[in-house]
């Protein structure tokens, strides 16, 4: 039986928070595109082959994903797969997705081969997912960088009564309501 896979995109979906990677592949069964549902089994890899992800929560479990003239899409970390954490790609080493196929024709499961390597998006993504992650400096955002309509937006008025002090955290209601402090008097003033 001969068979051709191509895969035609991996690229994020989202920059912040969750890693959910968009994947699209194609499939042909003996020169024919394969048309109908498939199960599928994903796994991200690293150089020596050990698993750092896989698509299943459970042992066993599959994904089923409905392949139109030999075309699929899947998001990896979402979809109802495990977390894509953003850590896996953190590191410098080259990843490799690698994705087993079951067409329901009584074959049992085939390995789509070669794995495919990750390239510098989901690395990329990792690298600004720490440097957000991090938090922002003190400091490192004035207001000469702001837009005009985001200073609007902060100091447009606030209708009386709708934040309550239950609301402002401890930070806030200190500098509301400053301790008094008593400053000796200082010479020379009256």
């Amino acid at each position: 039986m001969k068979w051709i896979c191509f895969l035609v995109t991996l690229f994020p979906l989202s920059l912040i928070g969750s890693s959910i990677i968009p994947f699209s592949g194609k499939i042909s069964k003996n020169g024919v595109n394969f048309h109908g549902e498939a199960a599928f089994k994903f796994a991200i890899r690293d150089h020596q082959g050990s698993v750092l992800w896989k698509s299943g929560k459970e042992e066993g479990e599959v994904l089923r994903i409905f392949v139109t003239n030999g075309r699929y899409t899947v998001l990896l970390g979402g979809q109802g797969t495990n977390a894509l954490s953003p850590e896996i790609f953190a590191s410098d080493q080259t990843l490799y997705l690698h994705v087993r196929v079951d067409l329901g024709d009584k074959k049992g499961w085939r390995e789509i081969s070669p794995d495919q390597p990750i390239h510098s998006t989901p690395h990329s993504l990792a690298s600004d997912y720490a440097k957000i992650a991090g938090g922002v400096s003190p400091g490192s955002i004035t207001s000469k960088m702001l837009s005009d309509k985001v200073k609007t937006e902060i100091n447009k008025p606030i209708a009386q009564g709708a934040i309550t002090t239950a609301q402002l955290n401890e930070q806030i209601l200190k500098y509301l309501k400053p301790e008094i402090t008593l400053v000796p008097e200082a010479p020379g003033l009256i």
